[in-house]
């Protein structure tokens, strides 16, 4: 039995028990070779003299499985329309946030830089004395070398080199705030591989001052000034940590390691002890009212 139609040779048609069937069909089923009077669904009797076509308006017939396939299809298609409504929320968001952004670089390049750090410009106009380590390091007020400039003018600066020295051997371990010097350990390879430390002046580079350390100090790996600036604190490869004042250039106290030094501090909390970090990893803390090991882990 094939779907039937509207109209045509196929048109639908009845049997008296109310049946439908396309005419072609019925009609070769009620005359086949071995006739038949009743109807293929329910066996009821029928004659082809009782087939009635029936006149309707265009006929569809259904597919169940077509029809929940084009459900899905609409509820995919919904699921769609709502996700390019997502989308074009979130474009609109984010042209907005570009719009911020390009307003606020084309502002960014509007404001006049810095041509030199101020900070270091104002710190070398001010008296030697005027400088300590608390003033350089930062207040907690928020202000970095010194309470002229805060960190947020800072970081709008642009820095300009001043000056740039040659130093045979030299490498920078400290910057000493309170004498604005710069403290670098060196080895003189002319004097047979001497290790040595010495002082710049920030105001005046061609001042430098040398500073001879005892032979068994050898390299010199971590330099800490003191809180209070007057001291210096060595760790070295020679199995050395030593203090230097900072005045006299002269070291005023030395603790014998078993290894070598690779790192040193002081105890901010406490102007009495001072730290060593091992080259085998232990950390040693001295106490400089005595000679004596507090801890060593």
């Amino acid at each position: 039995m094939e779907p039937w139609r509207s109209e045509g040779d196929h048109q639908v048609s009845c049997l008296p028990c109310g049946h439908l069937y396309g005419f072609s069909c019925i009609s070769k089923w009620l005359q086949r070779p071995v006739p038949t009077t009743k109807c293929s669904q329910c066996n009821a009797k029928g004659k082809f003299k009782d087939i009635r076509k029936r006149y309707t308006t265009p006929v569809v017939v259904v597919d169940e499985g077509l029809q929940k396939k084009v459900e899905s299809l609409q509820d995919e298609i919904g699921s769609l329309k709502t996700e390019k409504s997502d989308l074009l929320d979130l474009r609109d968001n984010l042209l907005e946030i570009q719009d911020d952004l390009l307003k606020l670089l084309h502002n960014l390049k509007e404001k006049p830089s810095c041509t030199e750090n101020t900070s270091y410009v104002q710190m070398r106009n001010k008296p030697p004395q005027f400088f300590n380590a608390k003033e350089a390091q930062g207040s907690q007020s928020g202000y970095s070398f010194g309470s002229y400039s805060s960190k947020q003018q800072l970081l709008h600066c642009n820095f300009k080199l001043q000056h740039e020295l040659a130093i045979e051997g030299g490498r920078l371990l400290a910057m000493d705030f309170s004498y604005q010097n710069l403290i670098l350990s060196r080895r003189i390879s002319a004097m047979g591989g001497m290790h040595m430390l010495n002082k710049i002046n920030l105001i005046n580079p061609r001042e430098n001052e040398d500073i001879h350390l005892p032979p068994s100090t050898k390299a010199v790996k971590d330099i800490q000034i003191s809180p209070c600036g007057r001291f210096t604190l060595l760790a070295s490869l020679g199995k050395k940590l030593s203090i230097l004042r900072m005045e006299s250039n002269n070291i005023v106290m030395t603790y014998n390691l078993r290894v070598p030094a690779w790192s040193c501090s002081w105890d901010l909390n406490s102007p009495h002890y001072v730290y060593a970090g091992l080259q085998n990893g232990m950390l040693l803390v001295f106490d400089m009212r005595g000679t004596c090991i507090l801890c060593s882990p």
